[in-house]
């Protein structure tokens, strides 16, 4: 089993780790790999951020224990944590970004999930939401294997509202109308008023019945999902690779929205000697995701909340020409009278483009039978690019199309070392120390700017549409005004960390780990800027004891632990006085005005999860059945918050630590192999369940209502789980 920066015997592990292998998770056809989690462990709740293509996945490991910072599990990737911080959580057009889209599901050779302090106390404060130890595959000694892998899938919605047509929405508008007093013809949205002559209401009102549009059929689709992946493993006698290719494009129910990745992946295994082994991975990957307006951002959502079921999405023209054919004018469609959401998703160019280069390298020495020595490092490199371009069409007043352009640039680095010393190593005792050093750097920055065009056919913008995609060349010509160009400020923070642990082996049926790290954070105050967080576990083996008898029983072990993690998942600047020059023109005595837009914090400091796990593990019927429960108790002090400051101080909010969350669950997993071994046929069968109690506590010493969005439907309400939805209540 793959645990923290090391391997150990699936017999010896004290933490509460769940494995799944490559089998499970291209068993079913995902666009993304953590969408392929839901339902392979237990504790582990996957849910996708909305039905859009190219949309990332919220994971959770035993529930949330954060307000205001992330809840993400850290992911390593052979050994190198990947960025994320940058990527996740933030969403565009009703669309949560993927940061892990850029990851091909086929070239993963497993996955383990770190659950429990034993387990993730190793990352100590990056460890409070879990981590996912992702191991990719590696090439074969000797020979050449090549694998293929093609599959086609098709999605429709779950499920759709039962939206009212003409002749429903007419009726129960005519009712109100006369349960108000109203007499004669009911008056319609956009085509008459309340103070419209009955004769003038009685025509628009039989008028409207002639058209029963279905927007959400409009809108809606039967989508296609497709993927293509080769796989080339070599190797000889002191070399092994890995080369795989994929290509994957899935559409979602959204008529207009589509995600295509592109992504290649090389791993080099070189052993010179019995004493030297240099592992090296390089993968790169470009996913480009066609957006549409959806929810709460137009396009569907407004489709399903504002366009009336008598709304026409087009205008019908009553001329004909010399066939006596009706004329029609491609993308005809009504803009005088109402909104129409048609005419914005088909007049909206949308496009996000992410490029992603990770490099990882390794060299692992043994200078003496008892002694490992391993050197790291790791680059990871994200473009992200955006792409906006509005038809003139769209613009009633001024006949102007626009258009928005951004890059975004983030950048991890990562160095460490450490080495593994077995103090004693025999068959049935042995002692492991492992110590360590790890440093990490994150940077970003980005640009962009916002576009106007004042001339052109009124349907087609060719010079802005051009240049933003694809022609820059032509980006400042006569045609285009750069409305305001503006520059994201850069961010840089850092990780330094040590770290340790010691496991004891006695008997080979007790189990004892110990783990220790001391982390330093620049995102934190100067007050705060190192933490420490220790665990402990133990592990017994009560089916190797010789007084255990049992022909069911064939493995019987018990396991429990504590430790303390932490969460660092905020923005890099939250400790900082920050300042702005934004000031709308406005100047003093004719110079530029620089005001205080964020108080700063120097006390800022770790967000603490101390956690308490206790597990069963069994094996039935010589393990062709096995049965893993386990409870947890979860508390999240000095929690991350951002709380709302009085409007003297001039500023809108601070970043504080107060309160604590609570989490506290029941685990079961259970597997059989249903058939024999041997047998070239295999069925599995496998049953997760979990409940997990979440609460806040309390918010310390500030109100509920202090919190940043503490007054929205959804809010923090003590002795209630996170993300109550505050509402009014109603009898029935």
């Amino acid at each position: 089993v793959v645990v923290g920066y090391g391997v150990q015997r699936k017999k010896e592990v004290t933490g509460a780790i769940s494995t799944i292998d490559s089998k499970e998770i291209t068993a079913v056809q995902t666009p993304s790999f953590e969408a392929a989690l839901q339902g392979q462990a237990a504790g582990v709740q996957v849910t996708q951020g909305s039905g859009m293509a190219g949309s990332g996945s919220i994971v959770r490991i035993r529930g949330l224990s954060s307000i205001s910072a992330g809840g993400d599990p850290l992911y390593v990737i052979d050994g190198i944590p990947i960025t994320q911080d940058y990527f996740a959580g933030g969403n565009s057009g009703a669309m949560n970004r993927n940061p892990l889209a850029s990851l091909n599901p086929n070239d993963i050779k497993d996955i383990q999930v770190l659950k429990d302090a034993a387990a993730t106390g190793i990352y100590g404060s990056r460890g409070a939401n879990g981590v996912i130890l992702i191991t990719t595959k590696r090439g074969v000694k000797k020979g050449i294997q090549v694998s293929y892998g093609s599959s086609i899938g098709y999605g429709e919605p779950t499920s759709r509202a039962n939206m009212m047509n003409t002749e429903e929405y007419l009726t129960i508008r005519q009712e109100a109308w006369e349960n108000d007093g109203g007499t004669g013809y009911v008056w319609l949205p956009y085509l008459t008023t309340a103070g419209s002559s009955p004769e003038t209401r009685k025509a628009a009102f039989e008028r409207a019945m002639e058209t029963n549009t279905d927007w959400f059929d409009l809108f809606s689709r039967r989508a296609q999902k497709t993927q293509q992946n080769i796989g080339l493993r070599s190797g000889g006698e002191k070399w092994s690779m890995y080369n795989g290719v994929s290509y994957d494009k899935n559409e979602s129910y959204a008529v207009g929205n589509s995600y295509t990745r592109t992504s290649a992946r090389t791993n080099f295994d070189w052993t010179p000697n019995d004493k030297i082994k240099v592992l090296l991975s390089g993968s790169t990957s470009e996913g480009q995701n066609q957006r549409v307006r959806g929810g709460w951002s137009g396009g569907i959502g407004a489709a399903m909340s504002t366009a009336l079921p008598y709304m026409a999405p087009y205008v019908v023209d009553s001329t004909f020409d010399a066939n006596g054919s009706l004329v029609s004018t491609e993308r005809n469609y009504e803009l005088n009278r109402w909104f129409n959401p048609m005419a914005y998703q088909d007049f909206v160019q949308w496009r996000e483009t992410e490029r992603r280069q990770i490099a990882t390298g390794q060299i692992i020495v043994t200078p003496h039978e008892r002694l490992d020595i391993v050197m790291n490092g790791g680059y990871d490199n994200s473009k992200l690019e955006n792409d906006s371009y509005e038809n003139s069409a769209l613009d009633r007043t001024n006949g102007f199309a626009y258009g928005n352009w951004s890059e975004y640039n983030a950048r991890n680095y990562n160095v460490g070392a450490n080495a593994t010393f077995r103090a004693i190593d025999r068959d049935t005792t042995s002692l492991a120390i492992l110590v360590g050093a790890e440093a990490q750097k994150f940077e970003s920055d980005g640009f962009g700017f916002n576009l106007r065009d004042s001339q052109g056919p009124a349907y087609a913008m060719p010079a802005l549409r051009d240049s933003l995609f694809g022609l820059h060349d032509s980006l400042y010509d006569a045609v285009s005004t750069v409305t305001n160009a503006y520059v994201n400020q850069y961010r840089t923070d850092g990780f330094a960390s040590t770290f340790a642990r010691v496991n004891y082996n006695l008997k080979d049926r007790y189990f004892f780990q110990a783990t220790a790290r001391v982390d330093g954070s620049s995102r934190f105050g100067q007050n705060n800027r190192f933490g420490f967080f220790p665990s402990a576990a133990a592990g017994w083996v009560i089916s190797d004891e010789p007084s255990f008898k049992s022909e069911t029983i064939s493995f019987l072990k018990f396991r429990t632990s504590w430790g303390r993690t932490g969460n660092a998942s905020i923005d890099g600047f939250s400790r900082f006085a920050l300042y702005n020059d934004q000031t709308q023109g406005a100047t003093y005595a004719g110079d530029t005005i620089v005001f205080p837009t964020q108080p700063g914090n120097p006390d800022l400091r770790w967000e603490t999860v101390e956690t308490i796990d206790a597990s069963l593990e069994m094996g039935l019927w010589k393990d062709r059945v096995s049965v893993e429960l386990g409870v947890y108790n979860k508390m999240a002090s000095d929690v991350l918050m951002n709380v709302e400051l009085p409007s003297h101080t001039g500023f809108n909010n601070r970043s504080v630590n107060a309160g604590q969350v609570l989490n506290r669950g029941v685990e079961l997993g259970i597997t059989s192999n249903n058939l024999p071994s041997t047998s070239e046929l295999q069925w599995k069968t496998t049953l997760n369940y979990a409940y997990n109690y979440n609460e806040l506590v309390n918010t310390g010493d500030f109100t509920e209502d202090a919190i940043s969005g503490g007054t929205n439907d959804s809010r923090a309400v003590t002795g209630a789980p996170l993300t109550t939805y505050f509402l009014v209540p109603f009898s029935h």
